[in-house]
């Protein structure tokens, strides 16, 4: 068994000395307390068949890791497959397993892993750059991994795995990654979707609102709920709130949406209309019974705290819903 160095702790330092003793070629993660799924290898191997890629990654099977019942299978999403598919990345991460991918060795040790042993998601960092330094992905709907889920998982704490990411993605160089998805074969609204998310969750305000002003008749043909969205977050940020409050009612007449409900909300609750604030969450939770941000906004509605504000879009079929609502006492 390798062992890390003992300088420095965190997950970076244990992959990074893993892969610096690697005498393989290639190389494959297994997480702690995770299990492959039969033929695992042979069917990676197929799938690679005649492909260069640097990273592959595969689909899994959830399980719930104290008694192993199934929570549900958790399949790289279709917007992955499409052509440069991995710089949707850029916009969030849409793997459901960041970390237990195929690799070159090479490659793998081209790119390195954060040894700072800061505050960052290591895997998704990782792959940010990997990406960033041009490495070629693949990707598999083929089921072939089972993760087992725990209750007390540090992936399950939301906002720590926000900053994380926030943390791995203002790491990248703006210019180069800019360059590298405006060049790419993804569709413009694709694109321009991609980096208004890139540069929110770089908390860059200024560039988001020039990429909406820049590109609002493609947003208006393409993003329309999206692009009243985001102007709301950001008026919100701006403590705008009418103007926020505006926005999310012109994307509710695109279509209701339990985030756009919960956001308004937030308007309201600081504008201390606190008996529409909590109707508007109650509608929330009913669009979406596991609504993280919305339940926990009910529950602590009174405490005087500042309600959640929900940053960005609710996926539509979240592979890991059950991350926005964890069971309360």
């Amino acid at each position: 068994m390798f062992q890390p160095s003992l300088d420095i702790n965190g997950i970076g330092n244990a992959r990074q000395t893993a892969i610096n003793s690697l005498s393989t070629p290639f190389g494959i993660w297994l997480d702690s307390d995770d299990e492959y799924l039969p033929f695992r290898i042979e069917k990676i191997i197929s799938d690679i068949s005649g492909a260069d890629y640097d990273f592959f990654f595969d689909s899994a099977s959830i399980v719930n890791g104290t008694d192993g019942k199934f929570i549900r299978d958790a399949i790289i999403p279709d917007q992955m497959f499409y052509n440069d598919g991995k710089y949707f990345l850029l916009e969030r991460n849409y793997l459901p397993g960041p970390s237990w991918n195929f690799f070159k060795t090479q490659s793998a040790l081209a790119v390195g892993y954060d040894c700072t042993g800061n505050e960052i998601a290591e895997d998704h960092d990782f792959n940010l750059r990997a990406l960033q330094q041009g490495f070629e992905f693949g990707f598999s709907k083929n089921i072939t991994y089972k993760q087992k889920s725990f209750p007390g998982s540090f992936s399950r704490d939301i906002d720590a795995q926000l900053l994380r990411t926030r943390n791995a993605i203002s790491k990248l160089n703006s210019d180069s990654t800019i360059n590298l998805l405006w060049s790419s074969n993804l569709a413009t609204p694709n694109k321009i979707s991609i980096l208004l998310h890139y540069y929110l969750l770089r908390l860059e305000f200024c560039n988001s609102k020039q990429l909406l002003e820049d590109h609002k008749d493609t947003f208006i043909k393409y993003l329309k709920s999206e692009y009243y969205f985001y102007w709301g977050n950001i008026a919100l940020h701006e403590t705008a709130h009418d103007e926020s409050i505006a926005y999310y009612s012109e994307a509710l007449k695109i279509s209701e949406k339990p985030e756009l409900y919960n956001n308004l909300a937030c308007a309201h609750h600081r504008l201390e209309n606190f008996d529409l604030a909590k109707y508007l969450l109650k509608k929330a939770v009913t669009l979406f019974p596991e609504y993280y941000d919305a339940q926990k906004n009910l529950i602590e509605f009174d405490s005087g705290n500042p309600l959640r504000i929900t940053p960005f879009k609710i996926r539509k079929s979240p592979n890991r819903h059950e991350y926005y609502l964890e069971n309360e006492d």
